[in-house]
């Protein structure tokens, strides 16, 4: 099943596409198909349709770049880093002496925001959001091989700081296995 094109309502003046039955109308500006009633945007919905939910972190491409055109075989499920790259490599404004000049005159604008109390309030609130939704990762410790858990998976070796360090100690008299000590203290 495939969008068409129909005639859209009297009072709309915006190219409309149906879809399974329901009518989806051109925002304007933007370019997409959105259900008003809904607010569900039409290329969303034809990939669910034809290959269920949109996995958590990803996002529905047009590989043709035409938001009209939503037919499947135009639709790519893309992570969200993904498409946000393949659009900058692909967008004239991003790096263009007109960008670099407007990033150049908010500069200090933004500096002075980050500064101000609704800036600090800001980023208090956005760190706390951040900290409440990080995965936590159980870890074994590189030193006393006791589990541990870490919102760094990759970053993390150690259960805590004594264990660093006495694995630093260990590693100076030549990581012998008699030296290293067992358990944390």
């Amino acid at each position: 099943m495939q969008p068409k094109y129909v005639e859209g309502s009297k009072n709309s003046r915006n190219r409309c596409q149906e879809f399974n039955g329901v009518r989806y109308y051109e925002k304007r500006g933007q370019g997409y198909f959105q259900n008003k009633p809904t607010s569900e945007y039409l290329h969303r919905a034809v990939w669910v349709y034809h290959n269920g939910e949109i996995p958590k972190g990803f996002e529905i491409h047009h590989k043709d770049h035409n938001k009209a055109n939503n037919r499947i075989d135009n639709l790519e499920a893309l992570t969200i880093e993904e498409h946000q790259t393949l659009h900058a490599e692909t967008n004239a404004w991003v790096g263009s002496e007109e960008n670099i000049k407007q990033l150049y005159s908010v500069r200090d604008k933004a500096a002075e925001w980050h500064r101000s109390d609704e800036g600090r309030e800001w980023h208090r609130e956005h760190g706390k959001q951040t900290w409440q939704n990080r995965e936590m990762h159980k870890l074994i410790c590189a030193m006393c091989e006791e589990e541990f858990e870490s919102p760094w998976p990759n970053k993390t070796k150690f259960c805590h700081q004594n264990c660093k360090m006495n694995y630093s100690r260990w590693r100076l008299k030549g990581f012998d296995p008699e030296l290293k000590p067992t358990k944390r203290k």
